[in-house]
């Protein structure tokens, strides 16, 4: 209804990651993204899948894909989506309460995702690892469920490539006070630690790729990785709710990789069991692309 009424002033951010191209409006409440004709074609049969009794369109995607109000064809002929800023959404969602860090883009092993490290990373750093896991925090079987759900939902529709959203929120009073949640709730794919020392929000997002030939032979050559492609987007989560369980070895180790710059890191990432699975080394042969020596000048 809200974008029925108004005129949106887009300005371009260019490429995220393979995405679409990606515009932005003045506001940065909007956000539109340029789409395949295919990828329009599986949004609109995702519109029409009945949920129980009823009908789940473009704007109650349910439970935490995230939401695609509006869909339509520009001057260029090319389709484009219409999406909520969902990092501007958990910012007004926690107030003035909760300090929204920058989002996480994640894919589940054997994908190389730099935005899994990363969130590993903070998963097992200072301020996290004296947290109790996320599988204790306070709505997690709830927000797994509704992912599990998804995820389900997409596998059936042999849709893959879809990347799991995070944002982690810290609270921005001090310690000895309870910070107010806000709408920062299970309904809306947020868990809060016990205490509401850290709140973790996750969503579904790039949702409408197809497994297709292309989509195949790119799985074949990178060790099957859509291969019951929503079954490891769980076993992600799964680990993410808890990476020291049995089976997430590689996730944890995966969490080295930004580390990995000196020789000692370098040789105990190599040393796992992980990295036997999931890399390959190659050898680098340098080429000698000209003679410095034919272009010097002589006087």
């Amino acid at each position: 209804l809200e974008l029925k009424n108004i005129k949106l002033q887009l300005h371009a951010i260019g490429q995220l990651a393979k995405s679409g191209d990606f515009f932005a409006s003045d506001t940065g409440k909007w956000l539109v993204k340029a789409i395949k004709p295919g990828e329009q074609s599986e949004l609109d049969q995702l519109s029409t899948i009945r949920v129980g009794d009823g009908r789940f369109g473009c704007e109650s995607f349910h439970p935490l894909l995230l939401p695609i109000p509006l869909a339509f064809a520009g001057t260029d002929k090319r389709p484009y989506l219409v999406m909520r800023n969902e990092t501007q959404r958990l910012e007004e969602l926690g107030a003035r309460y909760w300090q929204v860090l920058p989002p996480f883009d994640v894919k589940p092993l054997p994908n190389l995702s730099g935005d899994l490290a990363k969130l590993v990373e903070e998963l097992l750093g200072p301020r996290m690892r004296s947290l109790v896991p996320l599988k204790d925090w306070l709505g997690w079987d709830a927000v797994r469920s509704r992912l599990k759900h998804d995820f389900e939902l997409l596998g059936n529709r042999a849709l893959v490539d879809f990347s799991l959203f995070v944002h982690v929120l810290r609270p921005t009073i001090p310690s000895s006070k309870q910070p107010k949640l806000g709408g920062l709730a299970d309904e809306v794919g947020c868990v809060v630690e016990p205490l509401q020392r850290a709140v973790v929000c996750f969503s579904v997002i790039d949702f409408l790729l197809k497994f297709d030939v292309a989509r195949a032979i790119e799985s074949k050559g990178k060790q099957d990785k859509f291969a019951g492609y929503d079954s490891k987007m769980l076993q992600a989560v799964d680990c993410l709710g808890d990476l020291h369980v049995g089976g997430c070895e590689r996730y944890r180790d995966y969490g080295t990789i930004r580390n990995a710059g000196s020789d000692g890191v370098k040789g105990a990432l190599i040393g796992t069991v992980s990295f036997s699975k999931e890399y390959a080394c190659t050898v680098m042969r340098p080429t000698l692309r000209y003679d410095l020596r034919m272009y010097a000048m002589v006087d």
